[in-house]
């Protein structure tokens, strides 16, 4: 009866090794099937948000080279503008001494 016992004893406790080692490699595969989804989420997360940077750089970058162009123009403008002011200036000077030259005669 004490052999009998004791082959119970032995062979409840292989069971429960067994049943722990099936259930540690259950929790062991599921836990690393959510990691690889965990990081498969993360890497299509990374390149989306990459994705959208470069979207967001290149629209900045077009952003920049249109005000540059607009700048450029004005710029331009500008330079015109101070070109006919001082036409302008010139001509009224022009003017004036030609009024003065006129009054003396």
């Amino acid at each position: 009866m004490e052999i009998m016992s004791l082959a119970i004893a032995v062979f409840a406790v292989i069971i429960g090794l067994v049943i722990g080692y099936v259930s540690i490699s259950a929790k062991m595969k599921s836990s690393q099937e959510a990691a690889e989804l965990m990081l498969l989420n993360a890497e299509q997360e990374a390149t989306n948000l990459r994705g959208q940077a470069e979207r967001e750089a290149d629209l900045l970058v077009n952003e920049a080279k249109r005000e540059s162009s607009l700048l450029e123009a004005l710029l331009e403008a500008k330079e015109e503008a101070r070109k006919y002011r001082e036409e302008v200036t010139l001509n009224k000077s022009e003017r004036q001494e030609l009024k003065q030259i006129e009054s003396r005669f």
